[in-house]
């Protein structure tokens, strides 16, 4: 299964969690570092 981001929408890695970056918002949303595991896997 694939997932498809908006390009205003930047994932970044943490060490303790991840997050989700709209930057056309100005927005911030905290995710687990598995969910970023499973939305970047090919």
């Amino acid at each position: 299964m694939k997932f498809k981001l908006f390009a205003c929408c930047l994932l970044t890695k943490g060490a303790n969690r991840s997050s989700i970056i709209d930057v056309q918002r100005s927005k911030i949303f905290f995710i687990p570092n598995i969910l970023f595991d499973i939305l970047t896997s090919e």
